[in-house]
């Protein structure tokens, strides 16, 4: 019978995600488009809780909104830039003026997806910014009897 190598605890394997998103359904939409691509999520309602999630869970990419209370997306990309430069962020957001994106980009976001979002837009940008991360779970052929 054929079953993953880690069957019974695979989710520290996977990549994790932050998902920046005040609106519950919109953060929950993202969180089962992300299962189909085998992310790990977490989930934060704000620019500070954000930053708690980031030390916290050490993500490998972050999903953010922009309009969001206490601190606003642009202020989190500011300050997380100053702390950890590599970990990349992909703006999602219905914010698509020009001067909104440049002001995303200036803030340091490296990408932009554009509120509502499809399946395969949100699975393109995860692939290229978590690539080798996205592995397929080994499989090994283990004795039934």
């Amino acid at each position: 019978m054929l079953v993953p190598i880690d069957f019974l605890d695979r989710k520290p394997m996977l990549p994790c995600v932050l998902i920046v998103e005040d609106y519950l359904d919109n953060a929950l939409l993202l969180v089962d488009m992300l299962a189909h691509l085998d992310c790990r999520t977490v989930v934060a309602a704000d620019g500070l809780e954000a930053l708690e999630q980031v030390s916290r869970y050490q993500p490998d990419l972050i999903l953010l909104d922009i309009v969001l209370p206490r601190c606003n997306g642009i202020e989190f990309a500011r300050c997380l830039k100053q702390q950890q430069p590599t970990i990349p962020i992909v703006a999602v957001t219905g914010l698509t003026f020009p001067e909104e994106k440049l002001a995303i980009a200036q803030a340091g976001c490296d990408g932009y997806l554009a509120k509502p979002i499809l399946l395969e837009e949100l699975e393109r940008t995860v692939k290229h910014y978590l690539g080798p991360k996205l592995i397929a779970c080994p499989f090994v052929v283990v004795n039934s009897a």
